[in-house]
Parts: C-alpha cells; sequence; structure tokens
C-alpha cells in the first residue's frame, strides 16, 4: 500500500513504514512543513526540508534500534511529534477502550483506490481483540481483499518477566488463503528478547518474494549504551532460495548531545556468496537547534562500495536581534559513482505567513544551480485570532467532576455536579465552572496523563473513584473524562482472643496479621490491627467488599470467618458513615497435638520472662 493517498482518515495512524530487505522507506504528509527530522529509538538519523506536502524517507533498517518518530517544524511555528506505524503495528488496551482506524482514498500519482477499516476491543487490560477489512491495491497493481483479525495478549506473572504476544490472521477472500504474522516480545529482566515468525500465501509472498519469514534478535540498554544481535532467515517464493542474516547493532549515548551508532550486517544470499555491510554514524542535537548527521555505508558483495553523508542544519533562530528568523542547512554526499553533491539552503522568514528561500547546489557534474521562492500565506478563518499554541497535533482532556451517587462509573444527567474543584494534569491546573465542567488544553497527542483532583479544594469526606486515573489522548483532538467522587466512610472491627490462646500468644499472633479489603477481587485496602485487636479502614469509597485476615506465622491457628462481605451504601450522597461490628476469632487448630500441649505451654510462658515492648515492635 503506496502512503502517498488523497481522502479521507480517521484515527491517528497518518504516516508508515515499509521495510523490503534491509531498506526501510517511510512516507507520509506534512501540509506547510519546513523541517522533518526522523528518528529512531530517540535518536536522531535523518531529516529532509520537503519541497510539497508529501515526504519519503528511504533508510538503512537499524534491526534493534527501536520504534521510528518524527518531529515536524511547520513553516507557522508549529510543531509536530509523530508516531509511524507499520501494518503489523497494534496496541494493547485498556478493559473496555476501543480502538478504531479508517481510510480511504486514491494514491496520488497512480490513483489506485486503497481503504482500511480497523476496530479494536480491550478485553481485558491484558486481552485485546481486533478485526478488519482491507481492500488494498499494491504496487505491482494486485488486489488484495483481506479480512484481518488479531489477538494480542500479555502475562504479567512477574515484572522482570512481562510476556507480549501479537498474533494477525490475513484471510484473502477472493483467493480463500491466509497469512499470519506472530510476534513475541519477552522481557528478561534487563534483556529484551523479540521472536518473529511470518508465514505468506503465494500470492501475496509475490510482492516482495518471501513466503517464510523468522527472526530472532536480544538486546539490553545499559546506562548509556544499547546492544543488540540478530538472526533472521527468509524463503523465496519458489522455494528453493534461503537468504540468511546476521545483524549487530551498538548505540552510546554518553557524550552530551551526541549519538554514536554502528551496525553490521552478513547476509549469506547464496551457498557461497556472502555480503558484508557497516554503518557507522554519529549525529548532534543539542545548542540554539543546531543538528548535525554524519554517515557512512561501506558494502562489499563482490566489489567494495561505499558512500558517506554529511548534513548540518541550524533550526529557525531570530536574525541578529531584527526579529526575522531564518533556518540555514548544508549537505555534502559522496559516493563512488557519482561522485559529490554539496548543497547550501538558506530561508529568511519575514513574519508568520511570509518566508524567502535561497537553494544552492552543485552536482556531481560540477553544475551550479540557484533558485528563490516567494511564499505568503493568508489566514482568513479569524483574522483577531492569536495562536498561542504551536503544537499542531496537541490534545486536550474535558469533562465534569460530578458525585457518583449510584456507583456506576459514569456520569448521568440528574448526579451532582461539583463547582470549583481543581483538577491538575501534568502540573497544570484548571478550575471547574458552576456546570462542573473543566478543560485542560496543550497536551501532547498518543499520551497518557494522570488526572487528578486536588482533594484541597473539595470537601474532606469526599474523594475521586478512581485515583489519578490515566487517560489516553487522541492526535487533534479532545477526550472525555468525566472525574466521579464519591463520599467516603471508615469500616472498623476487632479481632477476639479465642479460649485456646493465651493472651500472650495473641498479640505475638496479632503482629504477624493483617486485614485486607478485597473489591472486584482485586486489593482495595489492607492493613495491621491494633495490639488489642482493634482495625480501621479509612477513606473506604461506597460498594462492595470482602474482608479477610491474613495470618502470616507459621502457627496452627484459623479464624472463626475466612471473609466477611462489607456492603458499604450511604444514606446522604455527600456525607460517609461509620460501618462497625466486624468481629472475629482466632482459634487455635483443634487438633490432638495441640490440646496435649495447650496447658503445658502455657504455664511455661507464665513463668518466663516476657517482654511486651518487643512485641509490640512488630506493630
Amino acid at each position: 500500500m503506496n502512503g502517498m493517498l488523497e481522502g479521507f482518515s480517521f484515527g491517528e495512524k497518518n504516516t508508515y513504514s515499509s521495510t523490503i530487505g534491509n531498506i526501510t522507506t517511510i512516507k507520509g504528509e506534512a501540509q506547510g512543513a519546513d523541517i522533518i527530522e526522523l528518528y529512531q529509538g530517540g535518536i536522531l538519523i535523518d531529516y529532509q526540508r520537503p519541497m510539497e506536502k508529501n515526504f519519503i524517507f528511504e533508510i538503512r533498517d537499524r534491526n534493534y534500534g527501536g520504534d521510528y518518530s518524527l518531529k515536524i517544524y511547520y513553516k507557522n511555528g508549529q510543531i509536530e511529534s509523530r508516531k509511524i506505524y507499520t501494518v503489523g503495528d497494534s496496541k494493547l488496551l485498556d478493559k473496555n477502550e476501543w480502538d478504531y482506524n479508517i481510510q480511504f482514498g486514491q494514491e496520488k500519482y497512480e490513483r489506485r483506490t486503497q481503504s482500511v477499516n480497523e476496530i479494536s476491543y480491550g478485553v481485558s487490560k491484558n486481552f485485546t481483540l481486533g478485526v478488519g477489512i482491507l481492500e488494498l491495491e499494491s504496487e505491482k497493481s494486485k488486489q488484495h481483499s483481506i479480512i484481518k483479525s488479531e489477538i494480542i495478549y500479555k502475562n504479567m506473572l512477574s515484572n522482570s518477566y512481562p510476556l507480549l504476544i501479537n498474533f494477525q490472521n490475513f484471510y484473502e477472500r477472493e483467493k480463500n488463503k491466509s497469512s499470519y504474522e506472530l510476534r513475541v516480545n519477552q522481557k528478561i529482566k534487563d534483556y529484551n528478547l523479540i521472536l518473529k515468525h511470518f508465514i505468506y500465501s503465494k500470492y501475496i509472498g509475490e510482492e516482495n518474494d518471501v513466503v517464510k519469514y523468522n527472526s530472532i534478535g536480544i538486546s539490553r540498554d545499559f546506562a548509556t549504551t544499547r546492544i543488540g544481535f540478530g538472526y533472521q532467515e527468509e524463503i523465496k517464493v519458489d522455494g528453493s532460495k534461503k537468504e540468511k542474516g546476521y545483524y549487530m547493532s551498538l548505540e552510546n549515548r554518553s557524550i552530551r548531545n551526541f549519538s554514536l551508532f554502528l551496525d553490521t550486517e552478513v547476509l549469506q544470499k547464496e551457498e557461497d556468496k556472502r555480503s558484508y555491510s557497516v554503518n557507522p554514524g554519529i549525529s548532534y542535537g543539542g545548542m540554539s537547534g543546531f543538528t548535525m548527521i554524519l554517515q557512512a555505508n561501506i558494502e562489499k558483495y563482490e566489489t567494495l562500495k561505499s558512500d558517506y553523508s554529511l548534513k548540518i542544519l541550524g533550526r529557525r533562530r531570530e536574525f541578529f536581534s531584527t526579529g526575522l528568523e531564518y533556518i540555514l542547512g548544508t549537505e555534502f554526499l559522496y559516493n563512488e559513482e557519482k561522485k559529490s553533491r554539496f548543497s547550501i539552503d538558506f530561508t529568511m522568514y519575514l513574519d508568520k505567513g511570509t518566508y524567502v528561500e535561497l537553494p544552492i547546489s552543485k552536482r556531481e557534474n560540477n553544475g551550479l544551480s540557484t533558485g528563490i521562492i516567494v511564499e505568503k500565506t493568508f489566514d482568513i478563518s479569524n483574522l483577531k485570532r492569536e495562536i498561542n499554541d504551536r503544537e499542531v497535533d496537541n490534545s486536550w482532556i474535558y469533562g465534569k467532576v460530578y458525585i457518583d451517587s449510584n456507583d456506576n462509573g459514569q456520569y448521568d444527567t440528574k448526579e451532582t455536579v461539583l463547582s470549583d474543584v481543581a483538577i491538575v494534569v501534568d502540573g497544570k491546573k484548571v478550575i471547574s465552572n458552576s456546570d462542573g465542567e473543566y478543560i485542560i488544553s496543550g497536551l501532547l497527542s498518543l499520551e497518557e496523563y494522570k488526572v487528578e483532583v486536588d482533594r484541597k479544594s473539595i470537601d474532606p469526606m469526599l474523594m475521586q473513584v478512581l485515583d489519578k486515573k490515566k487517560v489516553y489522548t487522541r492526535a487533534s483532538i479532545g477526550t472525555r473524562y468525566d472525574i466521579g467522587v464519591q463520599a467516603v466512610s471508615m469500616v472498623s472491627g476487632n479481632i477476639i482472643l479465642g479460649k485456646n490462646i493465651s493472651s500472650q500468644e495473641f498479640i505475638r499472633i496479632l503482629s504477624m496479621t493483617n486485614v485486607v479489603l478485597e473489591r472486584d477481587g482485586e486489593l482495595y485496602k489492607e492493613i495491621d490491627p491494633e495490639f488489642d485487636g482493634m482495625f480501621f479502614f479509612e477513606n473506604v469509597l461506597p460498594g462492595k467488599y470482602k474482608m479477610k485476615f491474613n495470618y502470616l506465622g507459621s502457627d496452627s491457628i484459623e479464624f472463626t470467618e475466612e471473609s466477611l462481605d462489607i456492603d458499604i451504601k450511604l444514606i446522604q450522597e455527600d456525607e460517609g458513615e461509620y460501618f462497625e461490628g466486624y468481629e472475629v476469632v482466632v482459634n487455635r487448630y483443634a487438633d490432638e497435638e495441640s490440646e496435649s500441649k495447650l496447658s503445658e505451654k502455657q504455664e511455661d510462658e507464665e513463668k518466663s520472662e516476657y517482654n511486651l515492648g518487643d512485641v509490640l515492635n512488630n506493630f
């Protein structure tokens, strides 16, 4: 699928990449862009100054360098950060969260019609399902009518060993054939293991001459260094050729503002033929918007070939306190075939909508070309407005602050709204109006933000239902999040001494016991009882809970109740209650051995010197 589409798009995937062999192509649009910088894993690897809204990057793929992203500087001063997607890109959604991607249009030059319709749903926080219908025409003019299905699963049995599995199936309706892609990402403490297994039908595989692809890679991040190793193999369409590859990737950021990287690759294309490549590079981005990228590409396959490039750019800045701004960039390229090429580009911005560009270039034939470009932009949509926010893709979070009286987790029209409540997001604070409405703007898109109520601005007996809820923002659009608060209550109870346990034993047992509240099968609160057996839960929201008692020692003791049901209901929606009387008795197991030794043990304890202060230190 070609990324140069003219049509419409709903969703967040507006820039795509594809990899054929070891070359990654990145395509997209950025109307009015001045500078587009390409990053991988946070390292600047390339940039360009596009002459039109469409842009294309073709780079050597750094297999374990991380995800690709763009930073786009527009001529009107706005700045955009953009993620780059591949066909296999997906994300794990929260429980009951939906995501969609709808695109339809025609390619700019070939006029091939393309359509992508995808939707995903979070069944749980660790399990996501997706389905889609793709109507595509390839650059080889082959029609693809595909039903896509997807499963994403995350196993979090241990924080040190999380496992993420992504399975995608592509069913060709007309050919009645299926292809699939399986990706497994296993983190083993500080190491990251990536496995890929792709199987394509012959019809799809003919696009890139690959019907089977396997790869394994492992990488590790140190303080300032990242290193990765990998192996991959491809089986061609005719089945007679298998191409193997070995990779090594190294990055270092020990020098401030500098990034050094080195990629090596060995490809075995035939039984007795191999190709070798070494790609060192260094990039700098820091002082006053100054950017520099120096790269080399050295390859050997039968003959030795090499090319080198140096790019230097000074981003937009003021010209000697005149109020005018300028950009100055230069680029030098050299290879053995085309020899050297050199260019200088100077652009002066006279005001927000007017600029003059003077490009100068020297080609391999020593020819010199110059030119001049003048552009004036008029914005007549609102002549009086001032654009203070320079981020073109900024998002915002908005909604209502209300008392969730029916405990359903969503705002209902009859519920009470709260005014003058302070909402805090990423250090920004706003106050809800008389209708309980708030809005926080200027947020980055495609990011997670914690939305928090400042408790100093509400009644002390009220508390946010979902404390510091994480809200995921979308590109250039608002995300609604209604903030529910509820009155909090206190729950108290008592652990009572059983008949067959001495008072001294009882104190020791309490020091190794905790009391927990569970809600919907998950831990809600956990406390330790007082030395006399009393316990208190504060700030308990309305709802149904299970109260459990956990003894962490090795004695043969039991509680008269395994769990107690707690139902917190309020008479007044804004006033908490005091719930008490939840009691259990702790006893020793009634087995013969413990019964026979009980009286003897009690006598010994009464005769021994017993330091109560040592036991109380356990609380």
